[in-house]
């Protein structure tokens, strides 16, 4: 393989090597006319994203799935919609293999999950830094500032979200997370 020729790899190294470089397969033809060195990532950022990938990939998966087995349990009327969308999706024959459809059609679950992570968010803090200076309302933010965003307290926030503190999988199934559009369903 030549040098300057795009690679067709799925291997996250390889892609995050290669983004925006002459070998990006999606780069050229898609917005990029010419290789710009600026855009491709750093060592640091690749680094920064293999370990984001690592660590957040560790534990959220059984935690998730502990943390929606109790709201489930918590919350008979979940409970009794998750169990009659499993007989609609499966039929009574739960002895087949799941197939991808399946999975597609299993929108209350999704719903549940969705909620799970809102009302407990495993990361409770998520960082960024800014890459160049900004105003936000009516701050200075200078380039290269650390910004921590608090999840649980954006999730619970009672002006954004009707009822913030109860589990709602609702707010996901119908695809309405603020409070006016909830509040508009409830009365």
């Amino acid at each position: 393989m030549r040098e300057n020729e795009p690679i067709n790899s799925t291997d996250l190294l390889d892609i995050l090597l290669t983004i925006n470089t002459p070998r990006d397969p999606n780069g050229f033809g898609f917005g990029f006319d010419e290789f710009d060195n600026e855009k491709s990532m750093t060592d640091h950022e690749i680094l920064a994203t293999i370990l984001d990938i690592d660590i957040g990939g560790r534990d959220p998966t059984a935690s998730t799935f502990c943390f929606a087995v109790y709201n489930i349990c918590k919350n008979s009327g979940v409970l009794q919609r998750l169990r009659e969308e499993i007989f609609e999706v499966l039929g009574n024959d739960f002895l087949r293999p799941i197939t991808f459809e399946d999975l597609n059609k299993f929108q209350y679950l999704e719903a549940i999950i969705k909620e799970t992570q809102r009302i407990i968010p495993l990361n409770p803090l998520i960082t960024r830094q800014t890459h160049v200076k900004t105003a936000l309302n009516g701050h200075i933010i200078e380039k290269d500032t650390p910004i921590w965003l608090h999840q649980e307290k954006l999730h619970k926030d009672k002006i954004s979200w009707y009822e913030p503190e109860k589990f709602i999988p609702d707010r996901f199934y119908n695809s309405n997370n603020n409070k006016e559009e909830n509040d508009k369903e409830k009365n």
